[in-house]
């Protein structure tokens, strides 16, 4: 049961807490678990609208908005799930992190966040930058 609050009712115009979405951010950067494969089982069509820039070149296994204009490339897990969630579920903001992105200030702005993707193995093969 919710224990009712003693804050003060906020006005009817300002936007309430409860009516806001939660931030959630995903560190995303993985080049392997493509989902978007004939081996794949399951209905990957709501990934149809997903924006280039998170798929994945299978020869370079980079991002697509590093590489050249015109690049084909394919949806990996660690994006397909928060992109599902970002388009299913009102009540949650999703920020893609992308490994360069990574910051102290980044993670803060999120209430928390998922490492699906790049994690300290990959920061540690790929060095200090």
């Amino acid at each position: 049961l919710k224990k009712r609050s003693n804050a003060p009712v906020p006005h009817p115009e300002e936007p309430h807490a409860a009516d806001m979405p939660i931030k959630v951010g995903f560190l995303i950067g993985k080049d392997t678990d493509l989902v978007e494969d004939d081996k794949y089982v399951g209905d990957a069509s709501f990934l149809k609208d997903l924006p280039d820039k998170y798929r994945v070149d299978p020869e370079s296994k980079e991002y697509l908005k590093d590489c050249e204009p015109g690049t084909k490339g394919f949806a990996h897990a660690d994006v397909a799930i928060p992109w599902y969630i970002h388009k299913h579920f009102d009540d949650i903001e999703v920020d893609f992190i992308f490994p360069e992105d990574i910051s102290k200030k980044r993670l803060q702005s999120n209430v928390c966040n998922f490492v699906i993707g790049y994690d300290v193995i990959n920061s540690v093969f790929e060095g200090q930058k």
